[in-house]
């Protein structure tokens, strides 16, 4: 059954289409997608929302950040499960569907 839920606070994930997401405890993480306020470039934002206080935060983020990208492909992992794998996706957005081996993320 659907439940109404109270509006959430913090800053929200921006404005994007083709976002990463992935479930982690009590919280979806957010990762990329195309950034439509800001010309339509790919972005590498992380942003976490907590399902239990519907509190939106920007974590603080060990190691080396993913290239931006969209479409990508995003797992927990870890003997913790504390850590994510971003896998795949595509560089840019094309307004075609012409794309070339250059636009794959393959890390």
């Amino acid at each position: 059954r659907w439940e109404g839920i109270p509006p959430s606070t913090g800053s929200p994930h921006p404005a994007t289409v083709s976002a990463s997401s992935v479930a982690v405890g009590d919280a979806i993480v957010f990762f990329g997608g195309v950034d439509v306020a800001n010309g339509s470039k790919s972005s590498s934002t992380v942003s976490v929302l907590n399902c239990r206080t519907w509190l939106w935060t920007r974590p603080p983020i060990m190691g080396a950040l993913p290239d931006a990208r969209l479409h990508a492909t995003m797992v927990v992992e870890g003997p913790d499960d504390d850590q994510i794998l971003v896998f795949g996706g595509l560089k840019k957005h094309r307004y075609s569907n012409k794309y070339s081996s250059e636009d794959y993320c393959g890390d």
